[in-house]
């Protein structure tokens, strides 16, 4: 497969002539209104065409949470990229916002000085849910699986148990 993607139609040379514009001024504000009409996992294809330069200020321009999905929904290439991108504390942060599983996906990813690093600086509730995730081997549930869930009493209605999920399930996979 290849590595990079194509632009094919004019309007995706216009959104990524946009972005570069606005990350070439760095101007912080058009950037967060570009990226408020944009899905992470649809900025992403917009992404994989920044150089390394535009995509260190990316990095320091969105919001750590946007950054954090941003790196969740982007294909391998591109996640590496990005988080080349970062420096350890920007790093930690977005690790913090990611879920469990993915952020220990990526852990394994990097190498490992840079892993062991980044897990040392991270909170301890954090490195210890993350520890664990990679402690498992690569293709079993154990390293797929979440640690995040929602739990319903069971004498909950119907009504009750809906509302709590709509209410908590987009904190949680």
């Amino acid at each position: 497969m290849d590595e990079y993607r194509t632009i094919t139609t004019t309007d995706d040379l216009d959104q990524l002539f946009e972005v570069t514009t606005i990350l070439d001024s760095g101007d912080r504000e058009a950037l967060l209104s570009y990226v408020s009409d944009q899905k992470p996992v649809d900025f992403a294809l917009i992404a994989r065409d920044l150089d390394a330069e535009q995509l260190q200020e990316l990095t320091d321009l969105l919001p750590t949470a946007y950054l954090a999905k941003l790196t969740e929904d982007a294909d391998e290439t591109l996640r590496l990229k990005i988080v080349g991108a970062m420096d350890n504390p920007t790093l930690v942060l977005v690790l913090s916002h990611m879920a469990s599983d993915d952020a220990a996906d990526l852990l394994g990813e990097l190498a490992h000085e840079r892993s062991c690093e980044l897990l040392a600086n991270m909170r301890f509730a954090d490195r210890t849910v993350l520890t664990k995730l990679m402690s498992y081997p690569a293709e079993s549930a154990g390293s797929i699986m979440t640690t995040s869930f929602i739990a319903l009493r069971e004498d909950c209605t119907v009504a009750d148990c809906l509302a709590t999920i709509r209410d908590k399930g987009s904190r949680t996979e």
